[in-house]
């Protein structure tokens, strides 16, 4: 009784801990005031303005009298939303910039329908953030940039090339075409080592045609910032797709270009007395092109979400042992029916490699998108519920319990407090780069998707919670290593959305997440179904915060 009490004041703790996560607005960096709106669409948006006042204007926010700041405006990557550019966008406004976020539609508390990547929607919501910063005391309308990473990249290129008003353009990891009327003026990509290799093939080629040659030459300058027409792109090392918006080497690159494309500093080709001038070197005779450095005189914000989340998240890993502990006692003593002792790994491995064939074949009949548009993590749901399905038809079959005499109260406590603590741990961390709450779309979003991954997720810790605990942990890092295995063979035969493979690393993360939890529970005696159901709630909640909503 003592240690059921210990593990509920433990788990009370751990939910008040992860709760101020969720819910504490931490406060801007000392010199930039932020703001929060949400536009007449449904836009939601937050700007950044450099030595800022809470007032009642747009944004809640201005600067300093007199002082009109060049615009920057950035949109996010799939699946992202405003939250995960904080870093970024307060690193620009440290550095003399007015920078707007907003949730693209689909994403974050952006209740609009996704509609397509870098679509019409995704282009209006760009042009009426740019129109209500506009109106902002603080904010220079002659000068703007717009940005963006990954689809966000492609939204900045697109809006630029359809709209005259954007004097510069930043594509983060994106920027793979370029759809419109108008030349995108002083274009700068920048992109990571750790970018899967087509992205990067793809940006160099779109960099390479604005800038007039075969193959652009990373690091350098070609065009002049003078006529508009300035290109470059670099790639930085020791960064991956994710990373590279919380690096302070991106923010000194994006900092350089804008001061040189919006005329905020001296450009190293000086006017006539002295004046500042936007006109920089031309690649020479020989072809060769200016050598592009980032300036040394960047500020960059102490912020750091994306740094904290793996610490955080290692402690929610601990934190759910305990979960997965107080799931079994509350369980234990109930009228289980027996379970066999041990399933031979050969009928083990071979049942769960069917069932994900089965899983595979059914999500590439409905394709990335399954049988309802329910978000990225549509096609897994799929493969999941079908191969649990076809895990429970052949237990049936073999006449092996499945499940319980009967429902038991204990076994939806159980399942209602592990399951809140499951969630509430592994959203504590997410929070700090990505909003994690559910609006009544994303509730049913949610409900759906976790209807979908129980039945694969039960089956999984059906096969593999046989025996001892280590033959149960290794058990189930295989099945669990196939899983991972069949979501990459999806994405190779188009079952699932391709962005799917930049996923990978955050679904194996969550996996040994689950596994730390199940194998504490089935230790303390908490059932397939209730470690299942948990691990299902948990991961359909995550899934539909992350989006997109497509209803």
């Amino acid at each position: 009784m003592r240690r059921i009490v210990a593990a509920v004041v433990l788990g009370g703790a751990v939910f008040l801990w992860a709760l101020g996560v969720l819910s504490r607005a931490v406060p801007s960096e000392s010199g930039v005031v932020r703001g929060s709106a949400v536009l007449e669409d449904g836009v939601p948006v937050t700007i950044y303005v450099p030595g800022g006042e809470p007032v009642s204007g747009p944004g809640g926010v201005v600067g300093p009298p007199g002082e009109r700041f060049p615009l920057v405006v950035l949109a996010h990557g799939f699946v992202g939303d405003r939250v995960g550019l904080r870093f970024l966008a307060e690193s620009l406004a440290l550095n003399g910039f007015a920078v707007v976020t907003y949730d693209a539609p689909g994403h974050g508390q952006n209740r609009n329908p996704f509609g397509s990547s870098a679509g019409p929607s995704h282009l209006k919501a760009m042009a009426d953030v740019i129109e209500w910063a506009s109106k902002n005391d603080s904010v220079d309308p002659t000068r703007i940039a717009v940005g963006g990473h990954s689809m966000g990249a492609a939204t900045a290129l697109d809006f630029a090339a359809s709209d005259k008003r954007p004097s510069a353009v930043l594509a983060i990891s994106g920027g793979w075409s370029v759809a419109g009327p108008e030349r995108p003026r002083n274009a700068f990509f920048v992109y990571a080592s750790g970018d899967p290799g087509p992205l990067k093939d793809r940006v160099r080629r779109v960099a390479s045609k604005l800038a007039g040659v075969p193959e652009l030459e990373g690091g350098r300058l070609y065009g002049d910032f003078g006529r508009e027409d300035a290109v470059a792109a670099v790639e930085l090392s020791g960064l991956d797709h994710l990373s590279i918006v919380a690096s302070p080497e991106t923010v000194r690159w994006t900092v350089t270009w804008l001061r040189r494309a919006l005329g905020t500093v001296p450009d190293p080709a000086i006017g006539a007395e002295g004046e500042p001038s936007r006109t920089s070197p031309l690649p020479s005779a020989s072809g060769s092109a200016a050598v592009l450095e980032p300036a040394a005189d960047v500020q960059v914000s102490p912020y750091r979400g994306f740094r904290t989340v793996p610490a955080l998240f290692l402690f929610a890993a601990v934190a759910a042992y305990w979960a997965g502990r107080l799931a079994g006692r509350l369980q234990r003593g109930e009228d289980w029916l027996p379970l066999e002792e041990k399933v031979p790994w050969r009928r083990m491995l071979g049942s769960w490699a069917v069932a994900l064939a089965v899983g595979l074949v059914v999500a590439k009949v409905f394709g990335p998108e399954g049988v309802m548009p329910l978000g990225l993590m549509t096609g897994v749901a799929v493969i999941l519920g079908s191969a649990g399905g076809v895990v429970a038809a052949h237990a049936s079959l073999a006449k092996d319990a499945v499940g319980s005499a009967g429902a038991r109260p204990r076994s939806f406590l159980a399942f209602g407090v592990s399951g809140s603590l499951l969630l509430v741990l592994l959203a504590g961390p997410i929070s700090l780069i990505h909003n994690v709450g559910l609006d009544a779309k994303r509730a049913i979003q949610a409900a759906l998707l976790s209807a979908g991954f129980f039945p694969g997720l039960w089956a999984l810790e059906y096969l593999a919670r046989r025996g001892s605990t280590l033959r149960g942990m290794v058990a189930s890092a295989v099945l669990k290593a196939m899983v991972v295995v069949a979501v990459t063979v999806g994405i190779g035969i188009g079952a699932l959305h391709p962005v799917m493979a930049l996923g990978i690393p955050a679904l194996i993360g969550v996996l040994v997440y689950f596994e730390v939890f199940a194998a504490a529970g089935a230790r303390a005696g908490a059932t397939p179904a209730v470690l299942g159901a948990s691990e299902a709630v948990t991961l359909g909640w995550i899934a539909a915060a992350l989006g997109p909503l497509q209803f």
